[in-house]
């Protein structure tokens, strides 16, 4: 199983979009909103919100100290 963090990226302008991309992937690219309207902007990695964890059954493991 691979898991794909998501990142969010803001641009100088503004302009926000949330990207599935690898850890080692670059933290900064041209906007394509900007590049529409003439703009240099560049689109930078900001810390999100991150992802949630969903646990099947009855929760989280936890430890069974004495049995």
């Amino acid at each position: 199983m691979m898991i794909i963090p998501t990142y969010d990226f803001e641009c100088d302008c503004g302009h926000k979009v949330e990207v599935f991309q690898s850890m080692t992937a670059p933290s900064e690219y041209p906007c394509p909103e900007c590049a529409e309207i003439g703009c240099e902007g560049l689109m930078r990695k900001r810390i999100g919100r991150g992802a949630g964890v969903i646990w099947k059954g009855n929760g989280p493991p936890t430890p069974r100290f004495g049995k």
